[in-house]
């Protein structure tokens, strides 16, 4: 293994040998991921002889795909959108609302979850932990809002939770996907942490309709997406709101899924300078 860092860049030059174990990310429209860079950077820190690559499945992987590889030289799998909910039907282990790391351990797949931790220790890149905030209002409930949902409620139970989803017209901790509603909540609970978790501005909706509505926020604002966010980021940004998108979280949660695959992982502030230097040169 050579690793040269140069002023633009970090190259990491490793060959793939007949003994090289694999694993990867399972999901679907993933081209953008930084999952690839961050594991096969890690490996190549660490003298490990992997390699990390893209699954980009149209459908979900069946039963077949996991129990071949079971038996494989694989490593292991991080899972994304929109499989996290669906690979515990596959495998039928339904001991997890929401997966994101596969482990072969003899003869069955063990699932696994670093979202939450992966979140919280994200948290501290901007200072913050979860007993700061006077409550936590979700925009969305996919599977990684899921996970951290079912952490938060676990570390503080009494914290309050809202969960903004579209068709829900609920008064509790199920409420309206509507601006006014997002309001109301920031006026109740000022120092809330609000993180937003659709994968809206992948898809063309940069939630900006939401922007005025956190005007008065005085918590963080986290967008789990990285690389296109929600105009909510930017404003909250504007608005001097700690906050991030969720490139903190992606490379704690991938330490985490790491020790569990390899029993070990590279640093953190290693790889946050890595990726640093990777995004500035090919503007990911």
């Amino acid at each position: 293994m050579r690793l040269q860092v140069t002023d633009n860049s970090l190259f990491l030059q490793r060959p793939i040998t007949g003994s090289t174990r694999f694993g990867g990310l399972l999901g679907r429209g993933i081209g953008h991921s930084l999952s690839p860079f961050i594991h096969n950077t890690a490996a190549s820190l660490l003298g490990l002889d992997l390699v990390y690559l893209s699954f980009d499945f149209a459908a979900a992987p069946g039963a077949e795909f996991f129990q071949t590889l079971l038996h494989s030289n694989c490593y292991g799998f991080n899972v994304t959108v929109p499989y996290k909910e669906l690979v515990g039907q596959v495998l039928g282990d339904h001991s997890l609302v929401s997966c994101n790391t596969l482990i072969p351990r003899g003869d069955r797949w063990t699932m696994a979850s670093t979202d939450a931790e992966g979140f919280l220790e994200g948290l501290k890149d901007i200072d913050c932990e979860l007993s700061d905030f006077s409550a936590v209002i979700c925009l969305g409930h996919g599977g990684a809002a899921k996970a951290l949902i079912d952490c938060f409620i676990q570390k503080a139970p009494e914290l309050p939770i809202f969960i903004l989803k579209r068709g829900s017209h609920g008064e509790g901790s199920e409420r309206a996907f509507e601006p006014q509603v997002l309001t109301q909540l920031i006026l109740e609970y000022p120092k809330a942490l609000v993180i937003q978790c659709t994968s809206a501005p992948l898809k063309g909706d940069d939630l900006s309709i939401f922007c005025p509505s956190i005007k008065g926020l005085k918590g963080a604002f986290i967008d789990l997406v990285y690389g296109k966010p929600s105009a909510l980021l930017q404003e909250a940004k504007n608005l001097g709101i700690p906050s991030q998108d969720g490139r903190p979280m992606l490379l704690s949660q991938a330490l985490l899924s790491q020790k569990l695959w390899w029993g070990q992982s590279a640093d953190f502030s290693v790889m946050k300078a890595a990726m640093a230097t990777h995004l500035a040169t090919y503007r990911v």
